[in-house]
C-alpha cells in the first residue's frame, strides 16, 4: 500500500504491515510537535486526533492537571510524577512523544466503550477509531482526557486498578473536561 507521509521525520514502517506514520499538517506547518497518527488502509485513524491532542497537550501544561501524575504509582509503587523528573520531562513533554496508531484488531478496540488503549510501560496508543471519533464529537474535552488517562499507562499505571473510569473521572477533575 502507498501512503503519502506529509512530514517525513514521522515516517515509520512497520515490519510485515502496511503502515505508515504521518503527521496531520502539511509540511509547512509541521514543526517540532506536530501530532501524528497512523494511516492504514482505512484512511486517517482518527479526524480529530490532532485538535483534540492539542487540547490535551495544553491541559497537560496547567499545573493542576499536571498534578495528576502524582496521584497514581507505577508497579514498583514510585509516583508517576518522579517517573517524569527522572527522565527530565515535563508532562506536555511526555505526551508529545506519544506515538498513536489505528486500534484496529486490538482487542480492547472491539468493546464499543474503549476508545483509546495501550499497556503500561508503552509510547504506543492505539485509537479506536469509531469510539474516539463519536466520544471527540461529542465531548472534545473529555476525548483528551482519555489519551491523557492513556498517558498514565505509559508512565507506568497498571490496568488493573483504579478502574478505567476512576482514572478518567481523576484526570477530568484534575485537567478540566
Amino acid at each position: 500500500m502507498r501512503v503519502s507521509c506529509l512530514c517525513p521525520r514521522f515516517l515509520l514502517a512497520l515490519p510485515g504491515s502496511a503502515l505508515c506514520l504521518v503527521a496531520l499538517a502539511p509540511p509547512a506547518q509541521c514543526g517540532e510537535n506536530a501530532q501524528a497518527v497512523f494511516a492504514s488502509g482505512r484512511g486517517a485513524v482518527a479526524f480529530g486526533l490532532a485538535a483534540v491532542a492539542e487540547i490535551a497537550g495544553k491541559k497537560l501544561e496547567r499545573f493542576e492537571c499536571a498534578m495528576v501524575f502524582s496521584d497514581y504509582r507505577d508497579a514498583s509503587g514510585r509516583l508517576l510524577s518522579d517517573r517524569l523528573i527522572d527522565q527530565r520531562l515535563t508532562a506536555r513533554d511526555y505526551f508529545d512523544a506519544l506515538s498513536f496508531y489505528d486500534g484496529f484488531g486490538v482487542r480492547l478496540c472491539g468493546d464499543r466503550h474503549v476508545a483509546a488503549a495501550t499497556v503500561p510501560g508503552s509510547n504506543l496508543v492505539a485509537i479506536c477509531t469509531e469510539t474516539f471519533n463519536s466520544l471527540t464529537l461529542k465531548s472534545p474535552g473529555l476525548a483528551a482526557d482519555v489519551l491523557i488517562h492513556e498517558m498514565l499507562h505509559g508512565l507506568g499505571l497498571r490496568e488493573d486498578r483504579p478502574t478505567s473510569e476512576a482514572v478518567t473521572a481523576q484526570v477530568a477533575r484534575r485537567c478540566g473536561r
